[in-house]
């Protein structure tokens, strides 16, 4: 039989816990990304947040262009020049049709904001001897789609524009 070497073996005592730790921390370093994987990691983070601080401004950009296409327009123009002119003056610049529900669709030929309601009977009988084509438009509250028009500006948000931090 072989004989032991006693000398070169030692024996290690530690508790069940120390060896959870220990297995913890082996594991946290094997799962630490190289300093190669830790830079495309930081970039792709930047690149991410990037792209929804920009996806922050276009929504804010175009809520915007919504709001000023609303409310630059008069709807109306001179007979004469075709210039704009101040709502209530001159010929409005709308046209549309009648919907198969009965509901009137107007748009401003301008700008095409759209205006959708039930028409009243005299409005529909104009509507059928004569066009849509100069027909004023209706107030807002009478709109089915007054949920579209915009009536306070946009508030622009709060962006953070600090490189992101891992």
């Amino acid at each position: 039989m072989a004989e032991r070497n006693t000398d070169t073996q030692k024996s290690l005592n530690i508790t069940y816990e120390q060896l959870q730790d220990l297995m913890r921390t082996m594991i946290g370093e094997l799962n630490r990304p190289n300093p190669i994987e830790a830079r495309a990691l930081q970039a792709e983070l930047e690149k991410e947040r990037r792209r929804n601080i920009l996806a922050v401004e276009l929504g804010y950009a175009s809520e915007m262009q919504r709001y000023n296409q609303q409310h630059s327009c008069t709807h109306h123009r001179d007979e004469k020049s075709g210039q704009s002119v101040a709502k209530g003056n001159g010929t409005p610049t709308t046209s549309g049709q009648v919907l198969g529900s009965g509901n009137i669709l107007l748009i401003c030929l301008r700008c095409s904001t759209e205006w959708i309601w039930q028409p009243t009977r005299e409005e529909l009988e104009y509507v059928n001897n004569a066009s849509l084509l100069g027909f004023p438009p209706p107030s807002i509250e009478r709109c089915l789609n007054r949920d579209q028009f915009i009536t306070k500006p946009p508030v622009k948000p709060e962006v953070s524009y600090e490189p992101a931090r891992v």
